[in-house]
């Protein structure tokens, strides 16, 4: 029997409205399968964008590559730190919020993941458009860690 790592947590009991273990059942499949294994990606990630600061006002996007196949379980953002965010799946055109939503919506406690009410499927390209626009009215890091099952043949490929 497989133990879904998120039921170990003690944020994620059964809380009204039962959000949390709904979720999880959601993610059972794709923990059980053993076909998948947890991988973080950043965005912005590399060089300049995530290390230093974007002042007040500023607008900063990235191209996010996740395989093809993958889910996208949930984010990990432990602070509001003062941006709005959109999210598009470019192979899919797709945008995730109808409007840009703040960071403070995706805080999640330390050590844990603000989960999605489904894991989002990845389908092929896999290319995700990050838009960042900076609203804390002071010099501020852009950046959001997501949370995602990548098919573990997509890491081994060509090895």
């Amino acid at each position: 029997m497989n133990l879904n790592p998120l039921t170990l947590q003690a944020a994620y009991r059964d809380w009204w409205p039962q959000y949390a273990p709904n979720q999880i059942a959601l993610m059972e499949g794709i923990n059980a399968s053993g076909c998948y294994v947890p991988r973080f990606f950043v965005a912005p990630s590399g060089g300049n964008l995530i290390q230093n600061p974007v002042a007040a006002g500023q607008y900063v996007n990235f191209v996010l590559e996740i395989p093809p196949g993958s889910f996208i379980y949930g984010f990990f953002h432990q602070a509001a730190i003062g941006y709005s965010l959109q999210i598009t799946d470019l192979g899919l055109t797709y945008k995730w919020f109808n409007t840009p939503i703040p960071d403070s919506v995706l805080v999640s406690d330390p050590g844990s993941c603000y989960l999605l009410p489904a894991p989002y499927p990845v389908m092929a390209p896999g290319t995700f458009l990050f838009e960042f626009w900076n609203t804390s009215g002071g010099n501020a890091l852009l950046s959001l860690t997501l949370g995602v099952a990548v098919p573990v043949n997509e890491l081994y490929q060509g090895s």
